[in-house]
């Protein structure tokens, strides 16, 4: 569940679910938007649309008004899923996750970048985490902690001033 542009939005399996415009009370549970047939696991409302991931892809809904389906155009992003519980916001409301496939950036327009690219590989070993966002020195730093299943998985790391940080 999230707030944004006026509206209250949730998920159930595949579909996303939203209020009437800045009525909270009222919806309509016949008027959704569904994206494919797998369950939703990510989904964030920025503010010139949706991202939302399920089991197999990311998405950009662009989308201010829902009830507007002309003006609605879904745009997949990736063929990849994320890891649950991964999602953070910057105070310059950027937005970001662990995917199965790296390190994802994005801004409210749809704009989503693979930071890491091929250097991490999460596709085996992990469902869910958290995260944790900071401000150091007008610097953004993001904590991710992760539950491991499978094979263990080694990352090449560094110290640098009593901080542990990844090579990438």
């Amino acid at each position: 569940i999230c707030y944004a542009n006026g509206r209250i939005w949730g998920t159930k399996g595949s579909n996303i679910f939203f209020t009437a415009d800045r009525d909270y009370r009222q919806y309509n549970p016949g008027l959704y938007l569904g994206v494919d047939s797998t369950n939703i696991i990510l989904f964030k409302a920025v503010e010139n649309g949706l991202y939302v991931v399920t089991e197999l892809s990311t998405y950009f809904i662009s989308v201010k008004d829902p009830e507007d389906t002309e003006n609605r155009q879904l745009t997949k992003l990736f063929d990849y899923s994320c890891i649950k519980g991964t999602l953070f916001e910057t105070e310059d409301k950027n937005v970001g996750w662990l995917s199965s496939e790296g390190y994802m950036v994005g801004d409210q327009n749809g704009k989503l970048e693979n930071i890491t690219k091929d250097k991490l590989d999460f596709s085996k070993n992990y469902k869910d985490g958290a995260s944790l966002v900071m401000k150091k020195d007008g610097i953004y730093q993001v904590l991710f902690a992760l539950k491991q299943e499978g094979e263990k998985t080694s990352f090449q790391t560094t110290e640098k001033n009593n901080e542990v940080w990844f090579d990438l």
